[in-house]
C-alpha cells in the first residue's frame, strides 16, 4: 500500500496498513460508545488545557446523520447515474465512509489532503463524469454569519471548476448542545459547534483539486 505524505510517496506493508485500517475503524465505532456514559459535567486539564466532555461529547454528534444524508443522496442520484460521495480531504472522508455505509462509495477530493484515498481514486480510473454527493464542514463554531456565507461561495466556486453542474443542497447543522437539524441555517440564539456544506455535483471532470491540469 502507498500513503501520500506531504507530496511523496510512503510505502506501507499490508500488516501495516491493515493494522492502522483497523485501529481507526474501531476508534470511530467505539470512541462514541465510550464517551455516550461519561458525565456531561466531566472536566479533564492536559497539557494546560481543560478538556470539557460536554462539547466532546457535541462534537460526537452528527455523524451518523449526515452518514445517512450522504447514503441517501448519494443513492438516488444512482438510480439515474453511476455517483458516489466526495469530501475534500481524508479525515471526513473516512468518516463518511464509515457512518454512510458506503466504504467503497467514498472518495477525497484533495490531491494534498487524500493520503490512501488517493490510491483508491487512482484504482478507479479517475472517476471522470461521474456524479457525486460533495460534504464539506466548517469547523469554526464562532464564525460570523457573513464570513460563513463567504466560505460557503468560496467552496461552490471552487467545486464548478471541479464539475459540470453544482447544485447546493439543505445545509446539516450540529449545535453544542447535541442536536443536529437537516435543512435549516445556523441560528444566533443557539451556538453552533460545526456545519456541513452539502452539495449535488455532476459530470466530474476526473481530476483532483490543486493537481496540475493534464498537458
Amino acid at each position: 500500500m502507498v500513503d501520500y505524505v506531504g507530496g511523496a510517496a510512503l510505502t506501507l506493508s499490508p500488516l501495516l496498513f491493515g493494522a492502522l485500517a483497523a485501529a481507526e475503524t474501531l476508534l470511530l465505532h467505539a470512541g462514541p460508545q465510550v464517551v455516550s456514559v461519561l458525565p456531561a459535567d466531566l472536566q479533564v486539564s492536559c497539557f494546560g488545557r481543560t478538556l470539557s466532555m460536554a462539547r466532546v461529547k457535541a462534537n460526537m454528534a452528527g455523524w451518523r446523520e449526515i452518514g445517512e444524508a450522504a447514503r441517501q443522496m448519494r443513492d438516488a442520484m444512482n438510480a439515474s447515474a453511476p455517483a458516489v460521495i466526495m469530501a475534500p480531504g481524508e479525515h471526513l472522508t473516512a468518516h463518511l465512509a464509515f457512518y454512510s455505509g458506503r466504504p467503497k462509495e467514498c472518495f477525497a477530493l484533495e490531491a494534498r489532503e487524500a493520503h490512501n484515498y488517493r490510491l483508491w481514486f487512482e484504482e478507479s480510473g479517475g472517476l471522470k463524469g461521474v456524479n457525486a454527493v460533495v460534504l464539506v464542514v466548517n469547523t469554526d463554531d464562532e464564525m460570523e454569519s457573513s464570513a460563513l456565507a463567504h466560505s460557503y461561495a468560496h467552496y461552490l466556486k471552487r467545486l464548478k471548476t471541479l464539475f459540470d453542474a453544482v447544485e447546493p443542497a439543505p445545509p446539516l447543522v450540529c449545535y453544542t448542545d447535541s442536536r443536529v437539524e437537516l435543512g435549516n441555517a445556523i441560528q444566533p440564539e443557539h451556538p453552533a459547534l460545526r456545519e456541513f456544506f452539502i452539495f449535488r455535483c455532476y459530470g466530474f471532470g476526473g481530476r483532483m483539486a490543486a493537481e496540475p491540469k493534464p498537458k
